[in-house]
C-alpha cells in the first residue's frame, strides 16, 4: 500500500488535463481520498497528503475537481471528530446543537457517501471502550494533521471569507475544548493552604487515573501531541496568507494604520496557548507520601514534550521584534508576552536535566531534540528581545553533557553570536551561575 499511494516522481498536469484523461483522474482523486480516510498507516497517510498536494498544485483543469473531492474529504473527518468527541461526552451538548454545529462548520455543504466510507471504524482492540474511543479521536486528529500540513485551508473549508473563518476556528475551539478537558481531568489538584505560615501547598491526584483505563491515558497524550500540531497547522496557514495580504498591499501602495483591535490569527494563536499551557500544568511536584502512577508519570512526560515543540514553534512564528513594525496587523500578532510559554517548559526541562548523560548515547539524543533543541529554535528566532535566563539555562549544557547535546547548543551559540555578540555575553555569564532553583524571569 504504501507504494501504491505514492505517485510518480514526475506527474505532468499537461497530461491528466487532457478530455480523454478526465474518467482517469477523477477515479485516481477519488480512490486517494478513500484510502486516506481509512487508512491507519501513518506513511500512507503521508504519502497520500503530498500527492493529493502535488496534484492540487497549480492552475490547471482539473483544480475545480479536486477541490471539490478535498472539501468533501475534510468535511467527512470533520464529521467524525465530531462524532468521537460526543461519544466521549455524550453529556457536552444535545444531539440537536450536535448537528447543527457539524452544519455550520460545513458551510451548507453535504458529505459525500464515497468518501465518508471508512472512517466510522477507526478502533483498536482493546478491553476499554474508552480506549478505543480515544484512540480513533488520536487517529481522526492524525488524518486531519497531514492534510493540514501538505494543502492551503482554502483546498479544505468553504472558500468565503466569514464562512472559512466561522468554519476553521470552530473546528479549533472544538479540538482545544475537547482537549483541554482531557487535561482538566488529568491535572494535579493543588490546594493552596492560606491558613499555614509556610504557604504549604498539597498535591492530590485526580480521578481521572483512578477511573480511567491505562491505555486510555497513551491514547489521550497522543491525541494531545497530534492536536497540537492540528491546531499550529491551521494558525501557520492563516499567518501565511496574512502576510501575503500586508505584502500585496504594500506593493498596491496601500497604506493601513489604524490599529488592530482583534484578529481570528491572535485568537487561534492564544487558543493555542491556553493549551499549552494546560500541558504545562500536567508537571508532577515531588511531595512527601504522594506517589504517582507510571501511566500519570508517563502522560505527564509525554504532553509537556509535546507543549515544549509547539511552543518553540509557536514563539518562532510570532516574533517579538513584530512590535516594532510599521505595519498595525503586524504589530498586533507580535508575541511580547511569552513568560507564560518559557517558564512552564523550562520547570519540566530542568526537572528532566539529570538524565542527560556525558557520553554518546540514543537516550541522549532523543533528551537533546526533545528538550535542547525546541528552546534553541525559538531563542534563535528572537534572540534581539530574548529572555536572558532562558538563554542561559541552555548555555549551561555546552558542557558536560553528551556530543549531540553540545553540538547543538555550539551550532545555537555561532547564530547568535552573528546578531549580537555582546548579547551572547551576557548570556553565558547568566548561565554561569543559573541554578535550577533560580530560575526567575526578569
Amino acid at each position: 500500500m504504501r507504494s501504491l499511494a505514492r505517485l510518480p516522481k514526475y506527474l505532468l498536469s499537461e497530461v491528466y488535463c487532457l478530455p480523454t484523461r478526465k474518467n482517469d483522474f477523477s477515479l485516481l482523486i477519488k480512490t486517494l481520498c478513500q484510502v486516506y480516510l481509512s487508512s491507519t498507516d501513518e506513511e500512507v497517510l503521508i504519502q497520500i497528503a503530498s500527492s493529493l498536494a502535488t496534484l492540487a498544485d497549480g492552475k490547471h483543469a482539473r483544480l475545480a475537481d479536486i477541490t471539490s473531492h478535498l472539501k468533501r474529504t475534510s468535511s467527512s473527518l470533520q464529521d467524525r471528530l465530531m462524532e468521537l468527541l460526543s461519544e466521549s461526552d455524550p453529556k457536552a451538548s444535545s444531539p440537536e446543537k450536535r448537528r447543527d454545529s457539524r452544519s455550520r462548520r460545513r458551510g451548507g455543504r453535504g458529505s459525500d457517501s464515497s468518501t465518508a466510507t471508512g472512517t466510522a471504524s477507526d478502533t483498536v482492540f482493546s478491553d476499554s471502550k474508552e480506549t478505543e474511543i480515544e484512540h480513533s479521536i488520536c487517529l481522526c486528529l492524525t488524518r486531519l494533521k497531514y492534510v493540514l500540513k501538505q494543502l492551503p485551508l482554502q483546498l479544505l473549508f468553504d472558500t468565503t471569507d466569514d464562512a472559512e473563518e466561522n468554519e476553521i476556528e470552530g473546528l479549533c475551539r472544538t479540538i482545544s475544548e475537547a482537549l483541554g478537558k482531557r487535561l482538566l481531568d488529568r491535572k494535579p489538584i493543588v490546594d493552596d493552604d492560606d491558613s499555614a505560615v509556610d504557604r504549604s501547598r498539597s498535591t492530590k491526584i485526580a480521578a481521572a487515573w483512578k477511573s480511567s483505563h491505562p491505555s486510555a491515558h497513551v491514547e489521550v497524550a497522543k491525541a494531545v501531541d497530534v492536536g497540537l500540531d492540528v491546531l499550529l497547522s491551521v494558525v501557520a496557514w492563516k499567518v501565511r496568507f496574512a502576510e501575503k495580504e500586508i505584502l500585496e498591499n504594500a506593493e498596491a501602495g496601500v497604506v493601513d494604520n489604524e490599529e488592530v483591535s482583534d484578529h481570528i490569527v491572535t485568537r487561534l494563536r492564544d487558543g493555542l496557548a491556553k493549551l499549552i499551557g494546560l500541558c504545562y500544568e500536567q508537571f508532577l511536584d515531588e511531595q512527601p507520601g504522594l506517589v504517582y502512577s507510571t501511566e500519570q508519570e508517563d502522560f505527564s512526560t509525554d504532553v509537556q514534550a509535546s507543549a515544549g515543540r509547539v511552543a518553540s514553534d509557536l514563539r518562532t512564528l510570532f516574533p517579538r521584534e513584530w512590535a516594532l513594525a510599521k505595519n498595525p496587523v503586524l504589530r498586533k500578532f507580535a508575541l511580547v508576552d511569552d513568560t507564560h510559554l518559557i517558564g512552564g517548559f523550562v520547570r519540566y526541562l530542568n526537572s528532566r536535566g539529570e538524565e542527560f548523560g556525558d557520553e554518546e548515547s540514543a537516550d541522549d539524543i532523543k533528551l537533546t531534540k526533545q528538550l535542547i533543541l525546541p528552546v534553541a529554535r525559538s531563542l534563535t528566532a528572537n534572540w534581539t528581545e530574548g529572555n536572558r535566563r532562558e538563554a542561559g539555562i541552555v548555555l549551561s549544557h555546552l558542557v558536560g553533557k553528551g556530543k549531540m547535546t553540545g553540538q547543538t547548543v555550539q551550532a545555537m551559540a555561532r547564530m547568535l553570536k552573528k546578531v549580537s555578540n555582546w548579547m551572547l555575553l551576557q548570556k553565558k555569564f547568566v548561565s554561569k551561575f543559573l541554578t535550577s532553583s533560580s530560575f526567575f524571569f526578569v
